[in-house]
């Protein structure tokens, strides 16, 4: 893929996010697809039957794959804000950080686990790569990052 197709791939996706109401999440590995409000205030899991996970005494990994889904989402509206300058994504990435950094947890379980470190490396990227990030969102995103690193302390070695 040269630059060009790189650059246009971006702008298509970022396309189709700007004007989505909700987050589209495929769990094709249970054969479901569900889809949450716009922007995501908390990591959702579904209290939902899964066929064939019965006899398991476990809650299935619902955040990693909303974590996915929105991070495919924000990435794009972010990357297309800093390398275009497009005022609607920098609207909609905005919308959807100021979103992310009220969030209560950034994990699923009473462990690190992979929503924990997709929701830390989104804001640590928006937070030390993306320069069109408003000074205010820019510090929401400095403490949570904190916060995150409070939060994992207890239980970390």
């Amino acid at each position: 893929m040269n630059l060009q197709s790189l650059k246009e791939e971006l702008r298509c996706r970022s396309d189709r996010y700007v004007n989505l109401p909700y987050l589209e999440v495929e769990y094709y590995r249970i054969r479901r697809k569900l889809a949450y409000p716009l922007p995501i205030q908390k990591i959702h899991i579904p209290e939902q039957p899964i066929r064939g996970f019965e006899q398991y005494d476990f809650v299935y990994p619902w955040a990693i794959w909303m974590l996915w889904a929105l991070e495919e989402r924000i990435y794009a509206l972010g990357w297309t804000s800093e390398f275009f300058g497009d005022p609607s994504a920098r609207a909609v990435a905005r919308k959807e950080m100021e979103a992310l950094v009220q969030w209560p947890t950034y994990r699923q379980y009473d462990r690190h686990d992979l929503a924990l470190g997709h929701s830390a490396r989104l804001l640590w990227i928006a937070y030390t790569q993306w320069n069109w990030l408003p000074e205010k969102l820019r510090e929401a995103i400095h403490d949570t990052l904190y916060e995150i690193v409070d939060d994992m302390m207890p239980i970390s070695n």
